[in-house]
């Protein structure tokens, strides 16, 4: 028994779906591996947008082969944002077991800056150990997210702006998305209050805030690993589409509270205001589920199982 039996177990059932042939496409890469060594990196067309999610993803598998021994195979991997059938993905659309599951890039040499110190992270459990050193005893009563203002962000930058007294946030607009789906006016009173701009603000600035907000980005957003670590309470938007290998692991009322619709953060703010023994437990509850399900040699027994489960003979 592993700690992610059931998840590998539904993904076995559509291994007939598996594109196994060496021939990339779109956007997509594989990675043949002969002798536990990897051999080779065939490219599908325009992967090069994606080099560094590449990078990630070849230092998770040469992590993998250390440890364990992989029979030859083709492992395809498709790196963008949309999941693929038929393809290991970072996400899959929820329940849909034949987009198959790798953990996402970042698990490994982690390339997001957390603070000014930019410092990197061979793996996730020193980023982990890290972000719980700069643990915040005094944290600020309000709701917090830093983010790119994909479409799916606007709703809350909207609603903090006329709940200043409980939200905050900043919206960074010089990424290559910049604030394409932002209305002028909307950035303009953001930036009028001092939240948004072309700088970006250190990831760590969460640990500051009580509350912590998640939804997705262009689909699944693979923040929800950060934010388990900030010792404070994630909410969470109950509308998103997509899952990562995790997931259905996390429930809602234990790992983080989710709401339907913007509108309602007041409400659960004000719960959770007057509930301190619900907030502790829920981060009681998210340190044990990072040490036991994001320990990263856990991380590495997934990767090593789903890829021998689906890409080898």
């Amino acid at each position: 028994m592993t700690l992610f039996d059931d998840i590998i177990k539904q993904q076995i059932n559509l291994k007939h779906k598996y594109k196994s042939e060496p021939t990339p496409e779109t956007e997509c890469i594989c990675i043949i591996i002969k002798d536990n060594k990897i051999l080779q990196i065939i490219h599908g067309k325009a992967s090069i947008p994606w080099s560094s999610r590449e990078r990630l993803y070849v230092s998770l598998i040469n992590n993998v082969l250390e440890k364990y021994k992989v029979n030859d195979c083709n492992i395809n991997i498709n790196l963008c944002d949309r999941p693929k059938v038929g393809y290991f993905n970072f996400c899959r659309e929820k329940n849909n077991y034949s987009q198959f599951l790798l953990p996402n890039h970042r698990f490994s040499n982690s390339d997001i800056q957390l603070d000014e110190n930019n410092i990197t992270f061979k793996n996730f459990n020193e980023e982990k150990s890290y972000i719980l050193s700069k643990h915040r005893v005094n944290k600020k009563n309000k709701i917090y997210t830093s983010c790119i203002p994909h479409r799916s962000k606007l709703a809350y930058l909207n609603y903090a702006i006329n709940n200043k007294d409980i939200c905050d946030g900043w919206a960074y607009t010089d990424s290559v998305h910049g604030k394409v789906h932002m209305s002028d006016n909307l950035y303009k009173v953001l930036k009028n209050n001092n939240m948004a701009g072309e700088t970006k603000h250190p990831w760590i600035e969460h640990l500051n805030y009580k509350y912590v907000l998640y939804n997705d980005g262009n689909t699944l957003s693979d923040r929800m690993r950060l934010l388990l670590c900030t010792n404070s309470v994630i909410l969470k938007d109950k509308k998103s589409n997509y899952e990562e290998f995790y997931s259905y692991l996390l429930k809602n009322n234990v790992n983080f509270i989710e709401y339907t619709d913007i509108t309602e953060l007041r409400s659960i703010y004000n719960t959770l205001e007057s509930n301190p023994v619900l907030y502790d437990k829920i981060i009681s509850n998210n340190n044990e589920f990072i040490h036991k399900y994001l320990d990263y040699d856990e991380i590495l027994l997934y990767t090593y199982n789903i890829i021998t489960s689906i890409a080898c003979k």
